[in-house]
């Protein structure tokens, strides 16, 4: 009976098997509750953070403005912006083997030992010198192909300059994403735009993949277009270099205008240097803009230009000139040696220019006065920093509270008691070939599209002045006394002035000059050549700057299709 009960019992109920079994159920059930919440309650934050270092999660992220593109007037990119990337390696996360660091090296465009030999050394390494964007993708090939978590390349923005040192003085430089000089630090705001948000999905399976959403704020820099032509540009800083260093001079600049609207087709520098690698010794002090500089006899033809339009000089104007102008008591000015003489005899205008006599221009300067020579100087902005549109331009020297001021004024006369930058003085030159007008120098013609003007012309001398002065600037390249008879390009009308200037308290050194403009008639170009401190077998401006001028000259003919004048200069006309 007992055995026949407990059977019964057993049949009645579930077999104890089956609670074991929902026993386990519930105990699993109860785990994945409890470890489900610690991850997203307890170790929340942690969790979130190890997605978010692995890219797993939407979530928003900054997106850089593009830096806008600087281009030149006969639109040539000179400075733009490209992708660049950090490549960095981690050796224990990839696979150590010859094979994976050949076909590595290939893709990266590095030597392969660079790459195999510091694994043991280290756990990871970066390279200085970032990849570009096609040696970017290969290298994403070869991380896709051996599955190698290990290579890290973090996108950064680079600039590229197609022209490297020679357009460099205008153009400026970046360095640690931030500008340096030229037009990328004064139109920095402009370039920049402003950086923007967007949120996505990025996950890394061996490759990057992106799923970017709505995107608000950003706007991509304005491109900057310069009146820079970049044929010039390109002759201008090899024609600077040459002189220079042909003279062992210390620096050196060579300006190219347009005088009717200012443009600056041209302004190179030497010493210069690549903006991808950066500044050597003192390179980046731009002598074009940067330094300041004596004028030296080619400020005659700007005395001589105000002398004529007051009319206290007149076409009859003659002066013997015995090599030294006694001023009172020991006080005197005097000549430049030419040839073993300082005196030039009898100078009328042309003969005065033509030989470039200092007592002659000091004449003239002291006929026109102290305060009307400092208001001339003034309205052609060779009292004040140039207004170019770069950072860092000097701003001229002149003494307003020298104690000779007679003195003072007779040597202004032959540019000897003021010191500008190179790109004042092609401006105020400029203002005799535009017919008296000065008109300020330009060097940016467009902003986002936007065209900026030329500065409005200003009325300094009156056409018969300036169209005198040039007449006589002719006799300095077409007659066989003129100073620059050397330089004159068969075929054309040219007027042009010789400088040397002595720099005092320099060690006696000098600046030597040489500004032209053609054709002499109507001038559509000013060219101004400025050697500083030459320290080679000459001094004189014909001979230190004027070989740059005349290699300037060819060149800017050549590219501006100037036709032949009509009407050649005498001399011209007796060699033919």
């Amino acid at each position: 009976m007992p055995r026949k009960s407990r059977r019964q019992t057993s049949k009645s109920g579930p077999p104890r098997a089956f609670y074991w079994t929902f026993a386990w159920v519930l105990v699993a059930f109860g785990f994945a509750v409890y470890t489900q919440a610690r991850v997203q309650i307890v170790r929340r934050d942690v969790v979130l953070k190890k997605a978010e270092d692995a890219w797993l999660l939407s979530r928003s992220r900054e997106i850089p403005a593009e830096r806008g593109t600087i281009y030149s007037a006969d639109s040539r990119i000179l400075a733009q912006s490209r992708s660049l990337y950090e490549f960095w390696l981690f050796y224990d996360r990839v696979p150590c083997t010859p094979g994976f660091f050949m076909a590595l090296a290939e893709a990266a465009g590095v030597p392969e030992a660079r790459l195999s030999a510091p694994y043991r050394a280290g756990k990871k390494r970066t390279w200085l010198e970032p990849l570009d964007a096609a040696h970017y993708r290969a290298v994403r090939h070869v991380m896709s192909e051996w599955g190698a978590d290990g290579v890290s390349l973090d996108e950064q923005f680079g600039r590229e300059y197609t022209m490297r040192e020679a357009a460099m003085p205008v153009v400026g430089w970046m360095f640690e994403g931030k500008p340096r000089s030229g037009i990328e630090r004064s139109f920095d705001e402009a370039l920049s735009g402003t950086d923007g948000s967007s949120s996505g999905v990025v996950a890394l399976t061996g490759q990057y993949m992106a799923s970017v959403g709505e995107e608000s704020g950003l706007e991509h820099g304005s491109d900057v277009v310069l009146t820079i032509d970049s044929k010039l540009q390109a002759a201008a800083a090899t024609a600077i270099r040459t002189a220079v260093e042909k003279n062992r001079a210390s620096s050196g600049a060579i300006v190219v205008m347009v005088p009717s609207t200012g443009d600056v087709l041209a302004m190179a520098n030497w010493p210069s240097f690549d903006p991808t690698a950066g500044p050597k010794g003192g390179s980046e002090m731009m002598a074009s803009y940067m330094e300041d500089l004596q004028p030296g006899s080619t400020f005659k033809i700007l005395t001589l230009a105000k002398a004529l339009d007051m009319g206290v000089v007149d076409e009859t104007f003659s002066y013997p000139c015995a090599g030294k102008y006694l001023l009172g008591g020991s006080r005197y000015v005097r000549c430049d040696e030419h040839n073993g003489n300082r005196a030039h005899g009898r100078v009328d205008l042309e003969h005065a220019i033509g030989k470039s006599c200092n007592i002659a221009a000091a004449k003239w300067a002291l006929k026109v006065g102290r305060d009307p020579m400092i208001a001339y100087m003034r309205d052609l902005g060779l009292l004040s920093k140039p207004e170019i549109g770069l950072p860092s331009a000097a701003t001229p020297q002149f003494d307003m509270n020298e104690w000779d001021k007679e003195r003072q004024l007779a040597v202004l006369g032959f540019g000897q008691s003021i010191a500008v930058p190179p790109i004042s003085l092609a401006a105020a030159c400029a203002m005799i070939a535009n017919d008296g007008e000065y008109v300020a120098p330009r060097l940016v013609s467009q902003v986002g599209g936007k065209r900026i003007p030329p500065a409005t012309a200003k009325r300094v001398v009156s056409q018969r002045a300036a169209r005198l002065v040039r007449k006589y600037m002719e006799s300095v390249m077409h007659e066989p006394f003129g100073t620059g008879k050397t330089l004159v390009i068969p075929g054309y009308r040219m007027a042009g002035k010789t400088g040397t200037a002595q720099k005092l308290g320099v060690n006696d050194g000098h600046v030597s000059n040489f500004v032209g403009m053609f054709p002499a008639d109507r001038p559509q170009v000013v060219v101004l050549v400025v050697v500083n401190d030459p320290r080679g077998d000459f001094i004189y401006g014909a001979q230190v700057a004027g070989p740059a001028f005349k290699e300037m000259a060819n060149a800017v003919v050549a590219r501006l299709e100037i036709p032949r004048s009509t009407v050649v200069a005498e001399t011209s006309k007796k060699e033919q």
